[in-house]
């Protein structure tokens, strides 16, 4: 009997190229995660800019004891690779941390506790946040 990696393995090399009216598209791996939520908003993001994508081994993780559980890992795949480019540099966007919490940050004029931008009160002390826009 064929070990299960290798079947799976088989079944995706076949579907990572598409026909199209006589010219082969491959399709190209742009990206991995233990994360299925990271995938999925990352085609989701890709799908909104118009780059046609697809997620590989959505439901392979029951296979984790049989297979290496790297392999099993969910993927993203480019179906056109004219897109990849395009979708490559979205997904470096895409990566890219948002500093603006950091940059929100605020300290307490009371007792100078560090705070996040989230909160509109001091936890340690419960002094308000002042807003130095207003003072302008």
């Amino acid at each position: 009997m064929c070990h299960p990696s290798n079947t799976i393995r088989s079944y995706y090399e076949e579907l990572e190229s598409n026909f199209d009216d006589g010219y082969v598209l491959a399709m190209k791996l742009l990206y991995t995660s233990s994360d299925h939520i990271l995938v999925s908003r990352l085609k989701d993001v890709l799908e909104s800019e118009g780059i046609a994508c697809a997620i590989k081994n959505e439901v392979l993780s029951g296979l984790a004891p049989e297979v290496p559980f790297t392999e099993t890992f969910p993927e993203l795949w480019i179906q056109n690779d004219t897109d990849f480019d395009r979708a490559e540099a979205i997904k470096q966007d895409w990566k890219v941390p948002s500093t603006t919490n950091s940059a929100r940050s605020w300290q307490c004029p009371n007792c100078h506790e560090q705070l996040e931008a989230q909160f509109s009160s001091c936890w340690k002390c419960g002094s308000a946040k002042i807003d130095t826009a207003a003072i302008v």
